[in-house]
Formats: C-alpha cells, structure tokens, sequence
C-alpha cells in the first residue's frame, strides 16, 4: 500500500544533532565526518544534522524513503512515480520547512538533493543546504517544519 507524502511526514520522527564546527582548514571534512558518524538508516525516523561554521549554517537531511514513500524498492506504478516526484519537490524546498531566525538574515546558497539509490537494499533520500547569515550572531534557533 503506497502512502501519499504528506502521510508520511505526519509520521515521521526527527532527530535532530546540533554542533558548532570549529573554523579551521579542515573544517569541511570535520562536518562531513560529523555527518557520516551519526547516521542510521531506521523506518520512522528521520535525521537532520545541524553545523554552524562562521556565517554559515550547514543542514544533512536524512530519510528512509519508507518514510516519505510507504516503500524502498524502485518506483513501479504511476501513484508511486508521482509520490516521489512529490518528495523531490518537497526536498527542493529547504526555506518552506528549514527556517532559520529571522534576525540572521540567512539565505541558501546550496541545496543538493538526492533521490534514493533503488538498487541499494534500504533506500534513503538525502539532501544537504547551506544557508549564508548575513547577521551569525543573531542565529538562535532553527525552526522546522513538517507538515
């Protein structure tokens, strides 16, 4: 039985890891290693990761497409190919569920979504944004949207 995304998402449990990546030139690989370290593939949970790094707010999304699909084979019928089209555009929406305080004045300046690798046994979407705050000291919560 397939679920419509908005289904899904009323269903889903986000955990959430918040960090300050300290400035230093291997920053990047700091946060990517941050990243990889916390992340389990589990139905009904979802893992956002949060680093900051100067200006920069750094967001990892994480979903079994379970959650967003009620599967994780390979689209088969036309109801399944539209919910994860729905998801996609869902994902390729960060400032419509991801938003940072308002006083920050933060903007995106990458999003990078991935669908799910259908040949893997447990199918996941992933998607990363960054968000450039014009004002990083004014940073003091993230709001997150799911429905």
């Amino acid at each position: 039985m397939s679920r419509s995304i908005s289904d899904g998402r009323r269903r889903l449990l986000v955990s959430v890891l918040v960090t300050s990546v300290l400035a230093t030139s291997g920053s990047a690989a700091a946060e990517e290693e941050l990243f990889d370290e916390h992340h389990a593939h589990q139905h009904g949970a979802a893992t956002l990761e949060v680093a900051g790094e100067g200006s920069q707010l750094a967001l990892q999304f994480r979903s079994p497409a379970m959650n967003l699909l009620g599967f994780e084979y390979q689209p088969r019928t036309a109801q399944e190919l539209a919910a994860t089209t729905q998801a996609l555009e869902w994902l390729r929406q960060p400032a419509a569920f991801f938003q940072p305080s308002t006083q920050a004045a933060c903007a995106i300046t990458k999003s990078n979504v991935l669908a799910p690798d259908w040949s893997e046994e447990h199918s996941e979407f992933s998607a990363e944004y960054v968000f450039e705050c014009e004002r990083p000291t004014e940073l003091q919560d993230l709001h997150v949207k799911l429905l």
